[in-house]
């Protein structure tokens, strides 16, 4: 997890610590650390990811933006967190049709398609799933066979298999931190809209 700080579209600060089991108890710690050289007063946008993910860590995180909202009146913004990816996309031209996946807190993974629109912007084309390895790998596969345009974006903590390898340049591995959320919104991404995306992988 990371916290960050800008000024207009320069970071000016960034704190970054890792998460063990889930927890985020020092995610309020991390802010006050960030926050102390400056006056509340001076926030003007506060922005966190809304998932999908780990609901109970995403409801902390909303909570600790709303409360800073509240002292510092500043709008709270949200990004959903396939929008840090492909905010992070570096191939230019922008590819027209991107999926997007990664890990969630479990063994299962998120995945979502999406087409490049004439906004600029990335739009989904489906509702995003939530599948195993074994299934993730076999649907990547089968894609690469019927379309080679499109490119695959995740977590560079992702290992390809012998066969998809083969196909790394179809691949952009992106590490996303807080900087990866501010600058979502900048590209056109976020919403005031601060419902959780929430998936229960228990049901699938």
């Amino acid at each position: 997890m990371s916290v960050a700080i800008f000024n207009e579209k320069v970071m000016i600060d960034l704190i970054s610590e890792k998460i063990t089991n889930n927890k985020i108890d020092k995610l309020s710690l991390l802010i006050k650390n960030m926050i102390d050289s400056l006056k509340l007063d001076n926030l003007d946008k506060i922005f966190f990811t809304k998932g999908p993910g780990s609901y109970t860590a995403i409801r902390s995180i909303k909570a600790l933006a709303q409360g800073m909202s509240v002292l510092s009146n500043a709008k709270v913004i949200a990004v959903d967190n396939f929008q840090i990816y492909l905010n992070s996309l570096k191939l230019r031209p922008e590819p027209k049709s991107v999926t997007v996946f990664f890990k969630d807190f479990s063994e299962k993974y998120f995945l979502r398609n999406y087409t490049f629109s004439k906004e600029k912007i990335y739009i989904p084309v489906n509702d995003f799933k939530c599948i195993n390895l074994e299934r993730l790998e076999f649907k990547i596969e089968k894609t690469l066979e019927s379309n080679n345009e499109i490119l695959f974006v995740t977590d560079k903590s992702f290992i390809l298999n012998k066969k998809l390898e083969n196909f790394r340049k179809k691949f952009e591995f992106i590490k996303p931190n807080a900087t990866s959320v501010a600058n979502a919104y900048f590209s056109g991404y976020g919403t005031e809209n601060l419902d959780i995306i929430y998936h229960h992988t228990y049901y699938e």
